[in-house]
């Protein structure tokens, strides 16, 4: 029992990992989840080993029983009295008899399969768990946050090879598993997280379940009802793809070339293995957790009345599974004196589905009482009763703007007696329908659906259907652009890109001695040319049978003297973030930025550096950066332009760095692995302060790191740390805005 109680231990972590991981762990497929330490990137096997979810149980908010695709049915194991359950679950009080929410797990399993005794490299512990599990979805016990989900995880603390991939290949796949830079990982995959929606556990990879293998001995069976007892560990079947073992293969997962495979895997029948010895290490054994249901539930589809002067009749449908004793009884009154109607037996289809019509002689009860007879102990579904709406819903088209068009709603009650008046239309601040049960709302645009009430508790939503005249297909237009005003010998862009319709096809045509290049496309180009003057392009779209023109003009002013100029900078430049430079006011065709040779300090100005603007990350130095804009003419053939010419403008810019001044750090040690570190940052924009044990900055001996506060004060207070004090007694502090303290001195 107790390898059971230490699996569900750290399973207590679960609401911290799903924390970190809900953003991700819906997906499935070939996607890499994020986890506390490492990767899981699932590979083969897939969604479909769950085929049912079971009613939810009216005690406790959770299904009955999830049903496999091998038609086994498992029921919550929560019960801590339950000797095949009891190590896998704790209520507040483990003496007394489950009841919710005031003594009840806050998680449990339907199944749960462990991977038993595996253990790798450097004789660490190897968890491999596979559950199908119920929770919720906050902290405490509270109704309506009830979650079930898919789980896979996988843990091992140390002994890895480091950012090293290993293939996992287990009951329901195979999954590779990314070890960190420790050589450790601990990576989960949870699929059905969200509140009340259990049917999304059946789109996680767990399933079908999992049950004892037969073996030679006749009485090595699981407990009766059971699919396993919690504590033994047994070869299993029921893998969809016949790999009922968890074998994990890698770099040294066995131990290093000359230590024995504590693990080794099957060299010789099926899913034999072959390479290296220790480059793999496998279990058939898991210990198992799984209950059969005692209950089979029931979930009511419906509960409505019908009353016409000739009587009132109920119509109740449900679900179960097959072959169960559902009857509907008085829920006001019970099935004994004072019932308002007979308790009356549904009828089965022999697939789970039931239903009963019954007539009601007198008053009609507020609500049924849904009774699976053969659940030991009974299972009732209390349920108010409502009347049964029809309604439909139409959508009249005209065409144009739609200003006149109508919803138009029709509905009516199973209940006589109400007044077609008081129905009403939700969706449309609850206005009502008229005497005849008729509505209509003028929109230009209906909804897909529309939804009816009625003050009985009836409500039905009908699909708006359409009919009538059809809008007109969008116009076919020609859109050349605004006009522009460009310097000779430039490259102007045209742009046709406002054009609308089904266009089959488009081009440009110009003044003779111009040549487009991309005539047949939105946006072709031309260099302007010396001579000055008013250039008139058109624009010439087609579809089918239907052509529209547009023109643009383009006037070409005369060549003028570049003028190269970069505009104001600060004073002093936040260091490691993006600076960017404007030449926009510059006058002239052609752009190059280019730094100082001379510097000390080299920049990246990256790949565009002959636009009017430049953007670059302005490097950690103390010294000056020079930034050279040589501004060109388009008659400029290039060369060198160190002093202004008549084709050529220069101009340079010096960016100082702002020196980020660390202030006073203290540093402390508790002698516990608590380190607390603090001190000043002149600087708060987006600056964040790294501590390292030790006289230099040493990425293998981060403490931690701490963004600098608005009152540019920054602190790092790191608990169980595994950084040693170094013997300096010092610490190194490096800042992302320049700012750095070597061998600071500990308090």
């Amino acid at each position: 029992m107790n390898r059971l109680v230490g699996r569900l231990r750290a399973g207590r972590n679960r609401k911290k990992v799903v924390g970190l991981t809900a953003l991700f762990l819906l997906a499935l497929g070939a996607v890499a989840i994020a986890a506390p330490s490492g990767l899981l990137t699932p590979g083969s096997g897939s969604s479909g080993g769950l085929s049912t979810v079971g009613p939810v149980n009216p005690n406790n908010g959770f299904p009955d029983w999830y049903r496999d695709s091998n038609g086994i049915d498992l029921q919550p194991c929560d019960d801590p009295q339950d000797k095949y359950c009891g190590g896998a679950v704790a209520a507040p009080d483990n003496t007394a008899p489950i009841t919710f929410p005031d003594n009840f797990p806050d998680e449990f399993f339907y199944m749960s399969a462990d991977a038993d005794s595996l253990t790798s490299a450097g004789g660490n512990k190897v968890l491999a768990s596979f559950a199908l599990e119920g929770a919720f979805a906050n902290p405490g016990i509270h109704a309506g946050d009830q979650i079930v989900f898919s789980r896979i995880r996988y843990r091992i603390n140390a002994g890895l090879a480091k950012n090293t991939d290993y293939k996992v290949t287990q009951p329901y796949g195979t999954d590779t598993v990314t070890s960190d830079d420790t050589g450790a990982l601990f990576v989960t995959q949870d699929v059905g997280v969200s509140p009340g929606d259990f049917a999304q556990a059946t789109k996680g990879r767990v399933g079908p379940f999992l049950t004892w293998a037969k073996t030679a001995d006749p009485n090595d069976l699981p407990p009766a009802n059971y699919v396993g007892d919690g504590v033994t560990p047994h070869t299993v079947t029921g893998s969809p793809v016949n790999t009922n073992f968890v074998r994990i293969q890698g770099t040294g997962i066995g131990g290093g070339p000359t230590d024995t495979n504590p693990n080794p895997c099957n060299t010789t029948g099926a899913n034999a293995y072959t390479g290296p010895v220790n480059d793999c290490i496998q279990t058939n054994n898991f210990v198992l957790v799984g209950k059969r249901p005692t209950i089979a539930g029931v979930d009511v589809t419906r509960a409505t009345y019908e009353k016409t002067a000739s009587g009132t009749q109920i119509a109740v449908t449900a679900n179960s599974k097959a072959g169960q004793d559902i009857v509907v009884r008085d829920g006001d009154n019970g099935g004994g004196p004072g019932r308002l109607f007979r308790t009356t037996p549904l009828r089965a289809d022999g697939t789970g589905r039931y239903m009963a019509y019954v007539s009601v002689p007198g008053a009609l009860p507020k609500t049924v009482d849904v009774v699976n007879r053969a659940d030991t102990p009974a299972t009732v579904k209390h349920v108010d009763l409502t009347d049964a709406l029809t309604a439909t819903a139409s959508y009249g088209v005209t065409n144009g703007s739609g200003g006149g068009d109508k919803l138009h709603v029709t509905a009516s009650s199973s209940d006589s007696s109400v007044a077609q008046s008081s129905l009403t239309l939700p969706g449309y601040g609850d206005k009502a329908l008229d005497a005849t049960g008729q509505a209509d709302i003028s929109t230009p645009a209906p909804p897909d659906t529309v939804t009816v009430k009625s003050p009985k508790g009836g409500s039905v939503t009908v699909p708006v259907t359409m009919s009538g005249q059809t809008l007109d297909p969008l116009p076919l237009i020609a859109s050349a652009g605004v006009d522009q005003t460009v310097s000779a010998g430039v490259k102007v862009t045209l742009d046709g890109t406002g054009s609308a319709g089904d266009i089959d096809s488009l081009s440009w045509s110009g003044p003779a001695g111009i040549t487009v290049s991309g005539a047949t496309t939105t946006s072709p180009t031309f260099t302007a040319p010396a001579t000055a003057g008013t250039l008139t392009f058109t624009l010439t779209v087609n579809s089918g049978t239907d052509t529209k023109t547009d023109t643009v003009d383009v006037k070409v002013n005369p060549v003028t003297p570049p003028t190269a100029v970069i505009g104001a900078v600060p004073a002093a430049v936040l260091q490691n973030l993006p600076i960017t430079l404007d030449g926009s006011a510059s006058v002239g065709a052609k752009f190059e930025w280019s730094q100082d040779p001379t510097d000390a300090t080299k920049v990246s100005l990256g790949t565009d550096t002959t636009s009017s603007k430049l953007t670059f990350l302005y490097p950690k130095t103390t010294t000056p950066v020079h930034i050279i804009l040589r501004v060109r003419s388009a008659a400029d053939t290039g060369g060198a332009c160190d002093t202004p010419t008549p084709t050529c403008d220069v101009a340079k810019v010096t960016l100082t760095p702002l020196l980020d001044n660390l202030g006073t750090i203290r540093a402390k040690n508790d002698g516990k692995g608590r380190w607390v570190v603090d001190g000043s940052s002149s600087t708060s924009e987006s600056n964040n302060v790294r501590v390292y044990a030790g006289p230099t900055i040493d990425p293998t001996k981060l403490i931690g790191s701490a963004l600098v506060d608005p009152t540019l004060a920054w602190k790092t207070d790191v608990r169980n740390s595994t950084v040693a004090v170094p013997t300096c007694r010092c610490v190194s502090v490096e800042s992302d805005r320049g700012g750095r303290q070597l061998a600071v001195p500990m308090q």
